[in-house]
């Protein structure tokens, strides 16, 4: 197995280079093209990669503060409760599998999540989790509607 990036190395090759894929994940579409009843084990792998790396606690909180909008490393440190230090290690490993994009502007760096879909997946997996431990809810995350058998 090659040396992939930092936190990634434990995933096959071809399970990152399909999830870091150069044009991103703009669309539902783009990330998955068949049924759900034809999941692939690439697709299967790929979605286990991400789930992985948004597991971690510090790094839901970053992308969570990052769907706010565009912060530097010492507005993340604060806003999430972590070192700046470890703060730039998730973020390298985000950047790395281009779940956060950077740019520059002097010594600092902007860190940002253009990413629609993994904006909505952060938000629907708190939202569920709100659901699991709390009371029953009647309400839906937003644009979203009440699919059949009342199930988000």
């Amino acid at each position: 197995m090659a040396v992939l990036g930092p936190g990634l190395n434990n995933f096959p090759s071809s399970t990152v280079q399909r999830f870091i894929s150069p044009n991103g994940f703009t669309s539902y579409n783009d990330c998955m093209d068949t049924q759900i009843g034809d999941l692939s084990d690439e697709q299967v792998g790929s979605a286990t990669a991400l789930f992985k790396l948004l597991a971690d606690p510090t790094r839901l909180r970053i992308v969570w503060t990052l769907a706010q909008g565009e912060r530097s490393v010492n507005d993340l440190s604060t806003r999430v409760g972590a070192q700046p230090a470890a703060v730039s290690q998730h973020l390298a490993k985000l950047n790395f599998a281009r779940i956060v994009s950077k740019r520059r502007r002097g010594t600092f760096l902007y860190f940002s999540i253009d990413n629609e879909p993994i904006r909505d997946l952060a938000e629907r997996a708190l939202f569920c989790s709100d659901h699991v431990l709390g009371p029953p809810s009647t309400h839906t995350p937003r644009g979203s509607q009440r699919r059949v058998g009342g199930l988000h």
